[in-house]
């Protein structure tokens, strides 16, 4: 950020010279500010009214980040900027009183610059700011924080929100939008609608328009988002709308990526990244062909002779392939995975083999998996979070690890010894997708009788789970009420 609003050149050399000036010396912060604002304000991008520090001191030494709502004024050129504290639950007086010095950049419909990401203006650190601005004022959409060179998210009036959604929904013209910016909407409009800031209709409407997107920013933006909403619907009935809503979104990009095994070297790094993260959604969401494909492949290096040390799986695609084949096979599967596991002597395969281990749906496998993971044997017992993290991926694996937990604490709390100030993870855990009354007062039940001490983690937990609770009792029934029609249409 501080590279974008002073530019690459200045930052440069106001940091080489605090480099050379502290050079075995004891440095703070404030140093490194002196430098960039007497660089900045002598090349005359800063006043002597602002100094780095002043703007900076808001950003790292105070909690989180601001969100900046962006309204037109009715019947004027004035444009409205608030700016308040950005939390998922309800703020809190301490929230309202956060406030930043947040440089604004900005483009508009007819503008369409992305390439610009110095300020324009600055937003004091006020709560309102009015910016005169007749070019915005009477453009049709416009998007601020341009290449989201700014740690802020941005949320706007409905009408411009609808006027960048018909943008987007627009086949030939939608990337006039720059990658990271239409990676930026899809995660602020997202985590806005998560955090109540605007509704998850107008959220879903802007998603569409990934029927046609091939970027892998965007995706990327899009899935993780998206599995937020996919873990609190895998316990429902109407997951099956969400799951094929998301289905749909994903053809076209799937088709472009394809299940491919390439070997090739020169295939740009973005496209494999891209495939590796497209295929786990497609396989996560039950894409026959990507099943199919995964189950091949691990086939094949189930008859591969020496499977040790021959792979045929491309280094990219193993964690899909494995966690697929898994999740879809039987024992055999399991035990073979598990056996290659234990013969490997290469840290990154042993960790993608360990979290594929719990993608089973088999809940016999995946007591057994626990149960190894306690029994000192075979697996090393600081790996044992990795082995409750894998299983509470799965919406089988989450209530299995919960009841293993709840069924074998004493047991667990002897086994942990010296590590034992570390189990209130493996609660993070194998809690992390309840989001009802029931599991919330289930998880209560347990620390009451189990007579549990750490509080502060405890109570994290608890409100985790409450968070959940609210998310659903606010959000399930209107996002179903949108995937119904948009199922019709």
């Amino acid at each position: 950020m501080m590279a974008h609003f002073l530019t690459n050149p200045i930052f440069r050399r106001g940091l080489s010279k605090y480099l050379q000036e502290m050079a075995y010396n004891s440095a703070t912060q404030d140093d490194l500010w002196h430098f960039l604002t007497v660089e900045a304000k002598s090349s005359g991008l800063l006043d002597d009214s602002r100094s780095v520090k002043e703007i900076m001191d808001t950003w790292t030494l105070q909690t989180g980040y601001p969100v900046v709502k962006v309204s037109r004024h009715p019947n004027s050129d004035v444009i409205r900027l608030e700016q308040v504290r950005f939390v998922y639950t309800n703020t809190t007086r301490e929230d309202e009183s956060l406030l930043w010095y947040i440089p604004i950049t900005f483009t508009t419909d007819s503008e369409l610059n992305f390439a610009n990401t110095r300020p324009t203006t600055w937003m004091p650190r006020t709560k309102l700011y009015e910016l005169e601005n007749r070019e915005l004022s009477l453009a049709k959409w416009f998007i601020f924080n341009v290449q989201q060179t700014g740690y802020y998210r941005v949320n706007y009036d409905l009408e411009n929100w609808m006027a960048i959604t018909e943008h987007l929904m627009d086949v030939d013209n939608f990337e006039d939008i720059a990658p990271a910016n239409r990676a930026q909407l899809i995660d602020d409009v997202m985590n806005l609608a998560r955090g109540s800031y605007l509704s998850y209709e107008t959220a879903m409407n802007l998603t569409r328009y990934l029927g046609h997107e091939l970027g892998h920013v965007p995706w990327k933006a899009a899935i993780s988002n998206f599995i937020f909403i996919d873990s609190m619907f895998v316990n429902s009935g109407d997951y099956d709308l969400l799951k094929n809503y998301l289905l749909k979104q994903l053809k076209k990009v799937y088709d472009q990526v394809g299940f491919k095994d390439s070997q090739d070297e020169s295939e740009d790094i973005l496209v494999k990244l891209k495939r590796a993260d497209i295929l786990s959604m497609a396989c996560h969401l039950g894409h026959q062909e990507c099943i199919a494909e995964a189950s091949r492949h691990f086939q094949n290096w189930m008859q591969t002779p020496n499977p040790d040390s021959n792979n045929p799986i491309v280094p990219n695609l193993r964690g899909v392939v494995y966690c697929s084949a898994i999740q879809y096979g039987t024992e055999y599967e399991w035990d073979f995975a598990f056996e290659r596991f234990l013969k490997t002597n290469v840290p990154g395969e042993k960790d993608l083999l360990l979290n594929a281990l719990g993608c089973s749906k088999e809940p016999w496998l995946l007591y057994r998996f626990l149960r190894r993971g306690i029994s000192g044997q075979h697996i090393r017992k600081q790996d044992l979070f990795r082995v409750f993290a894998a299983v509470s991926t799965t919406v089988v694996g989450q209530n299995i690890a919960f009841d293993f937990l709840r069924n074998n604490w004493q047991e667990i709390k002897t086994y942990m010894g010296s590590q034992m100030s570390g189990i209130h993870t493996l609660f993070k855990f194998a809690t992390k997708g309840f989001n009802s009354k029931f599991q919330l007062g289930e998880f209560e039940n347990f620390v009451k009788d189990a007579h549990w001490d750490y509080d502060r983690p405890v109570q994290q937990i608890v409100e985790h789970i409450e968070t959940s609770v609210d998310w659903m009792n606010k959000n399930y029934k209107s996002i179903v009420r949108w995937l119904e029609n948009e199922a019709q249409a």
